[in-house]
């Protein structure tokens, strides 16, 4: 707690430290006269409104907001014309998001494991690879038009690795002893993201309405990654607390899985058709790339829609080959169920007479064919194809799940 009180501190002097130099600052010219002066060349240098733009030319605020381009134009002189200005912002940043860092990890987070860790520094290394092509293949050689985007994606991506480091230790905690009691503080975080996404998003429609196209699948997608986390801690802390077993937990958070990871595929795979539309399909990296984006993001796609569609075909060949337990025989049996320990409410009963979860025997036979108790083997049908297939398949999206699936490694067997 010490430490955190020191880092406070450091930052709010890096900023106070920041906004007197920018202060005091000197530059060549002030403000007002400097946006008069960039305002008269914007309008001199607009198109006639008879000339149809180039649509990759409607990308940039310049002509949407002259006044926003000007201060940014503005900022960036004052802040290139003195190498003092730029240590003193670089070390705000820096002094800020060590803050924040710190701060998430001592309130909401507790200690990292090495598994969050390696897969936070995954996703700032593989998020900002992506970045850099998005706004390669969109945007021309304007330092204004750089900065917002820059700006703009880092809010973003803040969101994005929050969110995803939130999944990882949700993750965390299902592998844990089970702990009684809601945490509040990482359901506000959730609830905080979900504003902040919202928020940005009403941003940039406002004020970068013509970037508005792409910036809100990025808001979407962290939207419903964000979600996905959420109702899977909502389900994890009933089941924690509850006395009463919830069958349909595992069933209704697969679902969710499956709604929102197809949801984000489909807007990702939107957004990387936009890019191309916009960059023209030329011979060139970029293009390349995104082509490989492309195929990437098609192919999981359609691997996520095939395990879907298995999911729906077991759950409805379970029905037929093994039939429900009556309720005569889950009182004579008296038993728990073998897999996951909990009392049985409902139950499915096998040729053996043993009797198990709906959810904990699917999960069961996805891995093998055999009775859990007494190890029987269970030849059969639609199930034993699809354990079979599925088992084939299991370790291959365990870890991708919300948009960690767009920056996993493609992988289109």
């Amino acid at each position: 707690m010490p430490r955190l009180v020191i880092d406070s501190a450091y930052a709010a002097l890096s900023i106070a430290a920041l906004v007197l130099l920018l202060a005091n600052a000197s530059p060549r010219r002030a403000l007002a006269e400097f946006g008069e002066k960039c305002e008269l060349d914007i309008t001199q240098a607009r198109p006639p409104s008879s000339e149809i733009l180039a649509y990759r030319d409607t990308l940039t605020i310049k002509y949407y907001s002259p006044m926003l381009w000007c201060r940014v134009s503005w900022m960036l002189a004052t802040l290139l014309s003195n190498k003092w200005y730029m240590l003193g912002l670089a070390n705000a940043l820096v002094a800020t998001v060590s803050l924040a860092r710190k701060a998430l990890i001592h309130y909401i987070f507790g200690r990292l494991t090495m598994n969050e860790v390696h897969h936070s520094y995954d996703r700032i290394l593989n998020f900002v690879l992506f970045k850099v092509v998005s706004v390669r293949a969109t945007l021309d050689a304007d330092w204004e038009d750089l900065a917002i985007w820059t700006v703009a994606y880092c809010c973003f991506g803040a969101l994005y690795l929050i969110g995803g480091l939130a999944r990882d230790h949700l993750e965390s905690l299902r592998l844990s002893p089970a702990q009684s009691g809601v945490r509040w503080g990482f359901v506000g975080l959730m609830t905080s993201l979900i504003v902040l996404a919202l928020g940005l998003g009403a941003v940039s429609l406002v004020l970068l309405r013509p970037l508005f196209s792409i910036l809100c699948i990025e808001a979407l997608t962290i939207l419903f990654d964000v979600g996905q986390t959420l109702v899977k801690y909502a389900a994890y802390a009933w089941d924690s607390d509850s006395t009463e077993s919830w069958e349909a937990r595992s069933d209704a958070v697969l679902m969710c899985e499956f709604a929102t990871d197809i949801c984000i595929l489909v807007l990702t795979l939107l957004h990387y058709s936009h890019i191309l539309v916009i960059n023209g399909v030329t011979l060139n990296i970029v293009s390349a790339l995104v082509f490989f984006n492309i195929r990437s993001i098609a192919s999981k796609l359609y691997r996520k829609t095939r395990k879907l569609v298995a999911f729906r075909k077991a759950v409805e060949s379970m029905k037929c080959r093994f039939p429900d337990a009556s309720k005569d025989d889950i009182i004579r049996f008296n038993d728990r169920c073998s897999i996951c320990r909990e009392v049985l409410m409902t139950a499915k009963k096998l040729p053996c007479d043993h009797l198990f979860h709906r959810s904990c025997l699917r999960s069961w036979l996805v891995r093998q064919l055999s009775c859990p108790t007494c190890r029987i083997t269970l030849s059969g049908g639609d199930v034993g194809h699809w354990a079979s297939s599925g088992s084939s398949n299991l370790g291959l999206e365990t870890s991708e799940h919300g948009s960690d699936l767009v920056f996993a490694a493609a992988n289109t067997r």
